[in-house]
């Protein structure tokens, strides 16, 4: 039986692991395949350092502080948790699973799962509860036409109200703590011009509770300011689970190619594209489409050889 394998990255950051009925069949022994692939690759980008897996977790000894976009980007590959200490004889690190990893025998998750085709748009998905303004549809409208049909497009978020953009800053918040213990980084690195860094302050300083977060959204609206385009009608979100990277950045360079602002975003992971109401018009459709989506094999940068030979191909979706 051929591998039928897939790395995609979860919402929940979990990590998926699918092959063949020889491949991994206990959690613990899929926890070892991972932690070990990770162990590897940590060892080949940081040569003099020392790195073991200790049950769920991944141990690290850091000679230099050249390590840490080396553990930031494969933590955020593969959906990990990360923390790290200064002592005399280096930088310890300790990398763990954000969550219990699921052992699954089988095609990757269909994109389109949980959506329905927009009325009017065909071609085009959504999340239910998804609001959708007059610029946000003839945006999809074009973004459809110049995108190949072999490119999943479904929309996860359109225009917010103060709560619902409150329930995004949530899960943010929550996964940023999770993630770098420091619940304001995802949103201070996003939200760094004009009224952005006062209005991500003024959220911070709120418990993380979307009723409260709310208030504050509120009476920054009562100023005239809005937090995200979202809020104005001026955005959508896009998912990319079980999307290919080559089908990601399709529908990066078409909404790039309208004339938007777009932006990959980590937590959770998604496309964001804004200002769509000023996008441009007659541009011709993009060639290609970066196909390999859905059942596709998608290994990893770095960690997929070492992965095949165990029969197996993990990554995290969204």
């Amino acid at each position: 039986m051929s591998l039928n394998a897939f790395a995609l990255r979860n919402p929940d950051h979990r990590v998926l692991i699918a092959g063949t009925p020889q491949g991994p069949s206990k959690t613990s022994e899929a926890k070892n395949t991972v932690l070990g692939a990770v162990a590897r690759d940590l060892r080949r980008q940081l040569r003099g350092s020392n790195v073991v897996v200790r049950g769920d977790q991944v141990h690290v000894l850091a000679r230099s502080s050249e390590w840490r976009p080396v553990v930031e980007a494969t933590a955020d590959r593969w959906g990990l948790n990360w923390r790290s200490k200064r002592t005399k004889s280096g930088w310890r690190i300790r990398m763990a699973p954000c969550a219990e990893l699921d052992v699954e025998v089988g095609a990757a998750p269909d994109p389109l799962a949980g959506t329905r085709e927009i009325d009017g748009i065909p071609g085009v998905y959504a999340k239910p509860g998804v609001v959708l303004t007059a610029a946000t549809r003839a945006f999809l409208l074009e973004l459809r036409r110049i995108v190949p049909s072999s490119v999943p497009l479904v929309v996860t978020s359109g225009k917010r109200t103060e709560t619902a953009q409150a329930s995004a800053l949530k899960t943010k918040r929550t996964e940023s703590l999770r993630k770098y213990g420091d619940e304001g980084k995802d949103l201070r690195g996003l939200y760094r011009r004009g009224k952005g860094p006062e209005i991500v302050e003024s959220i911070l300083a709120v418990p993380n509770e979307v009723a409260a977060m709310a208030e504050v959204l509120r009476r920054w609206v009562a100023q005239g300011v809005y937090m995200s385009r979202h809020m104005r009608g001026d955005a959508v979100d896009f998912r990319v689970r079980g999307l290919s990277e080559a089908q990601i950045k399709t529908i990066m360079r078409g909404s790039e190619a309208l004339g938007t602002n777009v932006v990959r975003e980590k937590t959770p992971a998604h496309i964001h594209v804004g200002r769509v109401g000023g996008m441009k018009s007659g541009v011709q459709p993009l060639s290609g489409g970066g196909g390999g989506g859905g059942g596709g094999v998608i290994l990893a940068a770095g960690l997929g050889l070492a992965l095949l030979g165990a029969g197996v191909a993990i990554a995290r979706a969204a």
